[in-house]
């Protein structure tokens, strides 16, 4: 069995059944040979029936090309130092491509990685897995299970399925860029964790899915599922970068995302932080061909969906939904982060109306969407709904630092489940700042109190909760508002008629409280556009601000509350100032 490599190899030919003396010739005379095609499998057309040999014998830039239905046992695969392609799926080894749904198998039998992959050379390198299932790894603190990448290498896993491995940080995949970069590419349905337990990935401290240190994550197009951890159960961040690049095809849209993975004390879904070399960074963006979300994840603590230390997270359309935390935070927990939450620009949200979400999450303390301590949170864009908790079933915002902003974000349908006094938001020592607020149909005894310096700013806003104090403050608070529609005029100088909300609900999704043609808010507000501020369009993505012939203007030019009142065809032109 033989590998020839075009050009210059031709000449170098000798046979041997393994070893390839022609590489150590060459290399002895100064030649680089061209990349090779190694193939591995049962057939006689093979080169190698062992996927060790192959690894040994391969050289730079190499492909392995692994027969489907193979199931490789090993006490660890290593890749070192050199840049190799390993692809699986291919019915035999004279077949010229891979079936498409089919996998190779690598499968751990002791107490190490399945797969390792490492570099400590100034030379990048890089490692492409293509078509395969990584299973059965049981490593021990200083690498993942299934894959363990360490320092100045690149590594793209495409249709990979990383299932059943457990660690002490990373169960799945563990990426280190210590002394050098590093890099993971996740593309093609990688499925990190299966679909149910049973399949998931462990570790035992940090990274159920995925522990990444001081490296980089373009998470393209993969599923981060069904793996459990004490921080972290999805993915860990540890003052690492993530980022989400476009998906070029103009196939179906995938679900992409944190789904259902549980977290024994933080960030059921994902954990992100740092200490003192730099922060993590996660920014997750939707598109016509992937919609991202975070859902179904549980913490025993904080954090049901997202917890965060010292990092920043953006999401441009993303759904953070049905998440589950044992104390707060049911969606997100931000403790001296940063948060920029919307619909994106470009057709992040596509089609799907109610885009940016923050629903369904439970938390049993407080805050069933959102905790705040010591962190700047930006909404724009966003539906906030069907939260839940003992107090505080959307918000509480605390810290010297905390400042939350709303821009055309709609919060309804929360529930307030615990006793006595309790509050839809919280404030203390904290500032709120909102804009084309709707707030309706929540089940709660106040909207919002404020206290320990405290302050909100409202305007252009609808607060219709005829069954609640709108807002409650000590006298170190203070409240500034404008242009309100309220149910109550002791808090605002409001507005309050009836809003008169032409209520829309379709597929348990988030109920759209848009206006009626005859709602007192059509037009109501005059005053800058600002649409620098992330008001250039509403909740739905709709244009604001739109001019509806043959509907009487109100004395301004801006519709109140999350909607802007549309043309039934946008045939008009829009009214600016």
């Amino acid at each position: 069995m033989t590998v020839l490599r075009t050009g210059l190899a031709v000449l170098l030919v000798i046979i041997a059944a393994e070893g390839f003396p022609q590489r150590a010739f060459a290399a002895d005379k100064g030649f680089v040979l061209p990349p090779a095609t190694i193939r591995v499998g049962s057939d006689p057309e093979c080169d190698f029936f062992s996927l060790i040999d192959a690894f040994d014998a391969a050289a730079d830039r190499d492909s392995i090309l692994v027969n489907s239905g193979t199931n490789f046992l090993t006490n660890g695969f290593e890749i070192n130092e050199k840049s190799l392609t390993l692809i699986g799926g291919y019915p035999s080894c004279s077949a010229d491509e891979p079936d498409p749904d089919a996998r190779s198998t690598m499968s751990g039998v002791a107490l190490n990685s399945v797969l390792e992959i490492q570099n400590a050379t100034a030379t990048q390198r890089t490692v492409v897995v293509r078509n395969f299932v990584i299973r059965g790894g049981r490593a021990d603190q200083t690498g993942g299970g299934g894959i363990d990448i360490r320092e100045n290498v690149r590594v793209r896993l495409d249709n990979v399925w990383v299932q059943e491995n457990e660690s002490t940080t990373g169960g799945g995949i563990s990426i280190r860029g210590l002394g050098f970069p590093a890099s993971l590419r996740l593309e093609g349905g990688t499925r990190v964790g299966l679909d149910s337990e049973m399949f998931g990935n462990t570790a035992s401290e940090e990274g159920g899915g995925i522990f990444c240190r001081r490296a980089a994550i373009e998470w393209v197009d993969a599923t981060i599922e069904w793996n459990a951890a004490e921080e972290g159960g999805g993915l860990y961040a540890f003052e690492c970068q993530v980022t989400t690049p476009p998906i070029t095809d103009d196939g179906p849209a995938r679900i992409v995302g944190a789904l259902n993975n549980t977290a024994v004390s933080t960030g059921g879904g994902i954990r992100a932080s740092s200490i003192g070399v730099g922060e993590s960074s996660i920014h997750l963006s939707s598109s016509p061909q992937r919609h991202i979300i975070i859902s179904g994840n549980s913490a025993g603590g904080d954090g049901g969906g997202v917890a965060l230390t010292e990092s920043s997270f953006s999401g441009d359309g993303i759904a953070i939904v049905d998440n589950r935390s044992g104390n707060s935070g049911g969606g997100l927990r931000v403790s001296r982060s940063i948060v920029d939450l919307d619909r994106g620009d470009g057709g992040a949200c596509a089609n799907l109306r109610r885009c940016s979400q923050i629903a369904g999450n439970s938390a049993e303390g407080s805050a069933g969407a959102l905790f705040v301590l010591s962190s700047t949170v930006d909404i724009r864009q966003t539906f906030i709904d069907n939260n839940e908790s003992d107090r505080n079933p959307v918000i509480l915002a605390t810290g010297n630092d905390s400042m939350v902003v709303m821009r055309s974000v709609q919060i309804a349908r929360n529930v307030e489940t615990g006793l006595g006094i309790s509050q839809l938001m919280f404030g203390s020592t904290a500032m709120f700042d909102m804009n084309f607020v709707t707030v309706t149909g929540n089940t709660s005894d106040r909207v919002i109190e404020l206290f320990n310096n405290s302050s909100l700013a409202v305007s252009n806003s609808i607060w219709w909760e005829p069954a609640m104090e709108l807002v409650v403050g000590d006298e170190t608070s203070g409240t500034v508002s404008a242009c309100m529609n309220a149910s109550d005029d002791s808090a605002f100088l409001a507005d309050t008629r009836d809003p008169d909300f032409e209520i829309i609900v379709q597929n348990d999704q988030p109920a759209i409280y848009a206006l009626a043609e005859t709602s007192p808010n059509v037009d109501a507000c005059a005053g800058v556009a600002m649409k620098g501020m992330g008001l250039s369009v509403d909740a739905m993505g709709e244009p604001r601000f739109v001019d509806i012939p043959d509907i009487a203007n109100g004395p301004g030019f801006q519709d109140r509350g999350a909607f802007e009142l549309q043309l039934p065809l946008l045939s008009d032109g829009f009214e600016d100032p």
